[in-house]
């Protein structure tokens, strides 16, 4: 069916939709945000962290709260050059930026990149070389050969040192595998940084008023908001573990725990 003359004309003549815009904080002395468009590809949510051109320069920044009105056109605004694929700032953190900014007298950017000083972090891991057992067989079958083999055997992919290690062998042993085709390169997911912590790997071993201590600190945390313990006492009389116990309980409230040591 042919459309209606004035569907055409519609089509031809209605203004193309407004481009998005948000303001983003960037690691530089201004006052606030500067307003930048968003690409009609590109999914970004306020606290996102993201690459954006300031001058001649490409720098990272975070996709700040409603700035207020501005009179800038879209059309004049730089668009963001990348969204990295990393979590967004939350609430909390941004609104502790811009206390921190307040308090200190300090540009609320310059806070910011405190907050985010690893730019490189941003960028998901990457993926590591490793080896998977194929069909192929080696022309000699050594006993450190076969240990290898039947810890390859239940499919999964290995990293060479890793496999080395658990079957208690050389690399050497597991480069001539490869060479002989027992062994294809995969890639494998880059591992955790570190492994989740477990409040309960080991029982406490506290005595006297290492107990009564913990247990005044542990009735503060699980009332919650905001308190200053101090323990006084002499050297190796037990304190950092007493602390630990409220670490501990911190973390199985799902929270995170922040631990400053003096340099000596």
């Amino acid at each position: 069916m042919a459309k209606d003359s004035s569907d055409l004309f519609g089509a031809l003549f209605d203004p193309p939709s407004p481009t998005r815009t948000v303001p983003v904080l960037v690691p530089m002395p201004a006052p606030g945000p500067y307003s930048y468009a968003v690409p009609e590809d590109m999914v970004v949510e306020t606290g996102s962290v993201v690459q954006v051109p300031l001058g001649p320069r490409q720098v990272f920044g975070v996709v700040w709260d409603d700035a207020g009105e501005k009179s800038v056109d879209p059309k004049k605004l730089r668009p963001i050059t990348k969204s990295f694929e990393c979590p967004p700032l939350k609430t909390e953190m941004r609104r502790f930026i811009d206390w921190v900014a307040a308090y200190t007298l300090s540009p609320p950017g310059l806070v910011a990149r405190m907050a985010l000083r690893a730019p490189a972090a941003f960028d998901p891991e990457p993926m590591i070389e490793g080896l998977r057992l194929t069909e192929g067989r080696p022309e000699r079958l050594t006993p450190a050969r076969e240990r290898v083999m039947e810890l390859a055997a239940e499919g999964h992919g290995w990293t060479k040192s890793g496999l080395a290690h658990a079957a208690g062998v050389s690399t050497s042993v597991v480069d001539g595998l490869v060479k002989q085709g027992v062994f294809e390169t995969v890639f494998l997911p880059a591992p955790p940084v570190v492994a989740e912590p477990d409040p309960d790997y080991a029982e406490p071993r506290l005595e006297g008023p290492q107990k009564q201590a913990a247990s005044e600190i542990l009735e503060d945390v699980r009332k919650g908001g905001f308190h200053v313990s101090l323990i006084d006492g002499v050297t190796g009389s037990g304190k950092t573990e007493v602390y630990f116990e409220a670490v501990a309980e911190t973390l199985r409230q799902g929270k995170q725990v922040l631990i400053l040591l003096p340099e000596i």
